[in-house]
């Protein structure tokens, strides 16, 4: 086995390599090449946005120069680390604090001393031993070998998929009493204030209509900060703006809708006016799509646009056999709308560790 690395400038030159490994059934759309060109752009390539970061890109080939493996590692090499804020020093993945729900190494045939190459490599180098490896799925390779391997420190969370039943009556008769009255609910409000919703779906959305869609997804998060700001006692308060400050520094925001070429964007509409939208990632090798943001318009809440919407496609969808979507992966965070569509918990979890 052969090992070559790439600093973020010369990301490129990984292109022909990560598409090979990134089409692994293990693999999310959060392990593309694409998607990590908007990730080494931002947290890695342009130092001015991101002043203490820098990275490297591990390629394991085998003798014949077929790769195995691409580490993508987020090198910190003076660390700051206080009551659980900031980096200590050490080997993180490139993408944390970021839109990537899953982060994992790049492959698609797993092997335990492909993943202890590549870290004895960089421990060597950099002489450091810390790692901290976060959100990795409880479905992957990658997360058995940490669990198993390392004596890791691990620290759950919770994210969410929904598999397509083959019927769609299956399907309903899996809803709970809540989420049958809040449909029959929502159906009836409308018919009563003389409301129709309907949804179409975007392969691709423009400039202008990234930031419409991002102007409804603040309305909800503006009000639900204001919600947790009112229940925070006043040192509580100071304590979380400091937090935010310092997370600010080691984390650059991306809207994803601006930079993402290619999307899965179901619009619920009343009208010629954008309800509520869904927007999502698909990966056909594994038929999945997977949810990145979420948006209401507060004036039409009440209404359920977006559940009463995806819950047809998903009607459609299973009436046309399923051709192209079997699984909706929901990701991270266990919101009550995930339950209501009877999605399952899986886990994701971050390791900690010393080589």
């Amino acid at each position: 086995m052969k090992i070559t690395e790439f600093s973020p400038q010369e990301f490129e030159k990984l292109e022909s390599a990560w598409k090979t490994l990134e089409k692994g059934l293990e693999m999310t759309c959060f392990q593309t090449f694409d998607w990590y060109k908007i990730i080494n752009r931002h947290f890695m390539a342009e130092k001015k946005k991101a002043p203490f970061r820098s990275g490297t890109y591990v390629l394991l080939t085998d003798d014949n120069d077929a790769p195995l493996m691409i580490a993508p590692i987020q090198i910190v090499k003076k660390g700051f680390y206080f009551k659980g804020i900031g980096m200590m020093k050490g080997f993180y993945f490139i993408g944390r604090q970021g839109f990537s729900d899953y982060l994992n190494f790049i492959y698609d045939d797993f092997k335990d001393e492909y993943l202890r190459e590549i870290l004895k490599f960089v421990s060597k180098k950099y002489g450091m031993t810390y790692c901290r490896f976060e959100n990795v799925s409880e479905k992957t390779s990658s997360y058995k070998s940490l669990n198993n391997n390392y004596g890791a420190d691990r620290i759950d969370s919770l994210c969410m998929t929904l598999d397509l039943l083959d019927s769609f009556d299956d399907y309903k008769k899996k809803w709970s009493k809540n989420m049958r009255g809040g449909m029959n609910q929502a159906k009836n409000r409308a018919v009563k204030d003389g409301l129709s919703f309907d949804y179409i779906i975007l392969d691709k959305i423009d400039k202008a209509m990234a930031q419409k869609l991002e102007r409804i997804r603040q309305q909800r998060l503006v009000k639900k900060q204001a919600e947790v700001n009112n229940s925070l006692s006043f040192q509580a308060k100071i304590y979380s703006k400091c937090r935010e400050m310092l997370v600010n520094t080691t984390s650059v925001p991306i809207n994803v809708m601006e930079e993402i070429k290619n999307c899965w964007c179901l619009i619920s509409k009343c009208g010629d006016e954008i309800a509520a939208f869904f927007y999502c990632v698909y990966k056909p090798e594994n038929k999945t799509i997977y949810f990145l943001l979420a948006g209401v318009d507060l004036k039409y809440e009440r209404y359920k646009p977006g559940l009463t919407q995806l819950v047809h496609f998903f009607e459609t969808e299973i009436g046309n056999g399923k051709p192209q979507v079997e699984f909706f992966d929901l990701t991270r965070g266990n919101e009550r709308y995930k339950y209501d569509l009877k999605a399952d918990e899986h886990i994701t979890s971050q390791f900690v560790f010393y080589m």
